[in-house]
C-alpha cells in the first residue's frame, strides 16, 4: 500500500492538479500514445490521477502493468486480450471490444528503458492500424519539463509542485486550527515560504512543534535523514525543481548547500533560507503590527496630547534637518522610542513600561523587515509575547489566545 505523505482529496483538489488531469482527458481523445514524465518518485494519487483523466476522456477499459526491466511487455498486455503475445505493431492495429487504455507504469530505476522500447515501437506503427487501444506510458526524462506534442506522440509532464497560492490554500485548511506564535500567523507562513511548491515537506514541516516552526531554519537538518541524498541534487527528477514554480529553489537543497556544498555558494544559498523567513515576517507581521500600533501608542494618549498641545494639536517629527507635524494617530512605534529617548513622554506605570517595550521591539524587527533582513528570532519571540500580554484586555483583540 502507497504510505500517504500529503492529504490526496485536499491536494487534487486544487487547480494546478485538476488541469493535470484535464490535460490527460483531452489527451485520451487525441492520442494514441501518451507519454507522462514523472519524476523518479511522485506523489500518492498520480496514477489514479491519470486513470480519472482517462476515464473522463471516454477511455472505458483501463489496464494499467507494472513493468520491471525483466518484463515481458507484448505477453503481460496480450493476457489482456486473449493473446499470447502482442506486439506494439499488433496492438495499435487490434480493435478491442471497447475503447481502452493500457497504461504501463515503471517499477524500478532500470524500468523506464524497457517500457520506451514498447513505446518507440508503438510510435513507429501509428498510421498503420485503426484500432481502439491507447498506450500510455510512464517515464522519467529530466530534459521533458512541459508538455509538447510531436508525431503522433503527445508528451505529459507532472511533478506535482503547487503554485504559491496553492501552497498557502492548502496550508491554510490544514493548519486552520493551529494560529501562531500568540496571536500571529506566523507559522503558516513558514510552512508555507520554506515548502515552497513541495506539499510532501509542507506536511513534514507541520509535524514540528510551533516553537520548531518558528525556528525552522536550525531545525532543517531533521528534515533531511530520511532521503539524505535526493537533497544533494537540483534536478526536476528529485523534485528539488518544479515547473509551477521555475526560478524556485528547493529549501532542503538549499540546506545542504549552506552546510556542504562549494564555499562561493553557501552563503547564497544561506540568504536564499533568510530570505524566505524574511518573506513570511512580512506577510505576517507586518499587518500584525499595523493592526496593533493605534493600541499600544495609545498607552501614552494623555502624555502625547500633551505634547501635542504645544503645536496646535501636532506632533513634531525630525526628518533629516528639518521638522514636519503630523496627527498624533499617525505616530510609529520607532516615533515612540525616539520621544522616550528625548524624554518627551516616560513610562510612569507597568501598562506604560510595558508599551514601551513593544514600541522597542517592534522597531527592532520592523527595522529588519525594512531593510529586506531576516528578524533576530529572539526579538520576534518576545515581540508576540509582550505585544499579546498588553492588548489582552483591549475589546479589539478579543481573540488573542
Amino acid at each position: 500500500m502507497e504510505k500517504l505523505s500529503i492529504v490526496p482529496e485536499l491536494y487534487w483538489s486544487l487547480p494546478g492538479p485538476q488541469h493535470f488531469i484535464a490535460r490527460i482527458e483531452v489527451s485520451a481523445a487525441n492520442s494514441r500514445l501518451i507519454w507522462i514524465n514523472l519524476p523518479h518518485q511522485s506523489l500518492p494519487g498520480t496514477w489514479e490521477g491519470i486513470q480519472k483523466g482517462l476515464r473522463n476522456g471516454h477511455i472505458d477499459r483501463i489496464i494499467n502493468l507494472r513493468i520491471g526491466s525483466g518484463t515481458d511487455i507484448s505477453a503481460e498486455i496480450g493476457v489482456h486480450f486473449d493473446r499470447k503475445h502482442l506486439s506494439a505493431a499488433e496492438l495499435i492495429a487490434l480493435q478491442a471490444d471497447r475503447r481502452t487504455g493500457v497504461i504501463l507504469m515503471p517499477d524500478g530505476p532500470d524500468s523506464a528503458a524497457n517500457i520506451e522500447r514498447y513505446g518507440n515501437e508503438f510510435l513507429r506503427a501509428i498510421g498503420k492500424g485503426e484500432g481502439n487501444v491507447h498506450l500510455v506510458l510512464g517515464v522519467h526524462e529530466e530534459s521533458l519539463v512541459s508538455d509538447a506534442r510531436e508525431g503522433g506522440v503527445q508528451v505529459i509532464t507532472f511533478d506535482g509542485g503547487l503554485s504559491p497560492d496553492e501552497m498557502d490554500a492548502y496550508i491554510a485548511i490544514r493548519m486552520l486550527s493551529r494560529p501562531g506564535p500568540g496571536s500571529t500567523r506566523l507559522a503558516r507562513a513558514v510552512v508555507s515560504e520554506f515548502a515552497g511548491f513541495d506539499v510532501e515537506l509542507a506536511e513534514r514541516i507541520m509535524q514540528l512543534s510551533e516553537t520548531q516552526i518558528v525556528n525552522i531554519i536550525t531545525n532543517l537538518p531533521q528534515l533531511m535523514t530520511d532521503t539524505p541524498l535526493r537533497w544533494r541534487y537540483d534536478s526536476w527528477l528529485t523534485r528539488t525543481r518544479s515547473s509551477a514554480a521555475h526560478a524556485a529553489t528547493h529549501a532542503l537543497n538549499d540546506a545542504h548547500l549552506a552546510d556542504h556544498g562549494p564555499i562561493e555558494g553557501r552563503e547564497a544559498a544561506n540568504n536564499r533560507l533568510k530570505r524566505r523567513y524574511w518573506r513570511a515576517c512580512v506577510k505576517t507581521l507586518t499587518p500584525w503590527l499595523e493592526e496593533r500600533r493605534l493600541s499600544v501608542i495609545r498607552k501614552f494618549d494623555r502624555q502625547i496630547r500633551a505634547e501635542a498641545a504645544f503645536h496646535n494639536g501636532k506632533i513634531a517629527k525630525p526628518i533629516d534637518k528639518r521638522v514636519i507635524y503630523i496627527d498624533p494617530d499617525e505616530l510609529e512605534y520607532n516615533n515612540i522610542v525616539g520621544m522616550c529617548y528625548a524624554g518627551k513622554i516616560t513610562s510612569t506605570t507597568t501598562e506604560e513600561s510595558c508599551a514601551e517595550n513593544v514600541c522597542r521591539l517592534a522597531k527592532a524587527v520592523r527595522d529588519e523587515i525594512a531593510h529586506m533582513r531576516m528578524p533576530v528570532l529572539s526579538d520576534v519571540d518576545r515581540l508576540i509575547r509582550e505585544m499579546d500580554r498588553l492588548l489582552i484586555s483591549a475589546p479589539e483583540f478579543a481573540d488573542i489566545r
